[in-house]
């Protein structure tokens, strides 16, 4: 039995000014299910979530969560940005209730305890919010925006700047959310954070350059992989040769030339003829963004 789709969005489009800062994103979540989106630094991660957030309207397209539009389906969001969006002179517990009663929960004395115990802030919460260090602030903040149990988290580089203790408990609470059927959005530049996303958009100026699932790009065959063993001074000579230049990048202390499967055989005679050393690995998924990242690589969606 298929999931039932939770979030969908339907070539949605935004613009500020001339410029268009996401075009032509269509998403289908369903219950429990992570999506990521990956891509250079003003590429439309963060413009992505505002949309999915209600917090900017769409140019074009159509956003809807659980069958309805947005602007009736707020309630059932919880959107951690990347700025410190708690009061910094009240206490965590405080700003927990602060936020209960905004959502109107009926037992916030309740929720705010639950949610102490669930990110473990127990110890913390009459401590003033401004004198927590980066990770239990993150911690305290995702609280906050998972306090009501919403249906749908949207968490924009949720890790950055973390240790790796809080960055596994971060993925830890969503990886519990999502088995409690929320769906995620997540905005990251981490590599080990995309491994718990079932789905990822690759940006590439403002537009998925592949959205999908990894797991299904690494067994497709669409890219090929030539690891380079050779000295540097023969490695420019023979990438000299090419046009166009393959996409590389470093990797366990090689190089790693990144084609289309049709090329690998001509590739190798090349760097026979020229004594240097390719041999063909399994695609990665560092491959595939770096692949899909790169201007004019890359197959679309």
């Amino acid at each position: 039995m298929a999931a039932t789709k939770l979030l969908e969005l339907e070539q949605v489009g935004k613009r500020f000014g001339a410029r268009w800062a996401v075009r032509e994103l269509n998403v289908s979540l369903a219950h429990g299910e992570i999506l990521g989106l990956v891509g250079a630094n003003g590429g439309g991660k963060t413009t992505s979530l505002r949309l999915m957030a209600g917090l900017v309207a769409p140019d074009c397209g159509r956003i809807r969560l659980g069958g309805l539009s947005l602007s009736s389906s707020r309630p059932k969001i919880g959107y951690l940005t990347q700025q410190e969006s708690l009061y910094s002179n009240l206490t965590v517990r405080e700003n927990l209730l602060a936020r209960a009663w905004l959502y109107g929960l009926s037992r916030p004395g309740a929720a705010v305890a639950a949610a102490l115990k669930r990110f473990g802030l127990e110890d913390y919460g009459q401590q003033r919010f401004s004198r927590l260090s980066g990770g239990w602030k993150r911690r305290a903040q995702f609280a906050a925006v998972s306090l009501h149990h919403p249906q749908l988290l949207l968490l924009d580089e949720p890790t950055a700047g973390l240790d790796a203790e809080a960055r596994q408990a971060i993925w830890q609470s969503i990886l519990e959310f999502s088995q409690e059927g929320c769906a995620t959005v997540i905005s990251t530049h981490d590599l080990e954070e995309v491994g718990i996303c079932q789905q990822l958009a690759v940006f590439r100026a403002g537009q998925p350059a592949r959205l999908g699932k990894p797991a299904e790009w690494l067994s497709g065959g669409e890219l090929a992989v030539l690891r380079v063993t050779s000295p540097p001074e023969q490695l420019n000579q023979f990438l000299s040769r090419l046009r166009p230049r393959p996409v590389s990048h470093p990797w366990g202390g090689h190089l790693r030339l990144l084609v289309l499967p049709g090329q690998v055989s001509g590739l190798l005679k090349q760097a026979q003829s020229l004594d240097l050393q390719l041999d063909q690995q399994t695609p990665v998924l560092t491959d595939w963004l770096v692949w899909l990242a790169w201007p004019e690589s890359g197959p679309r969606d």
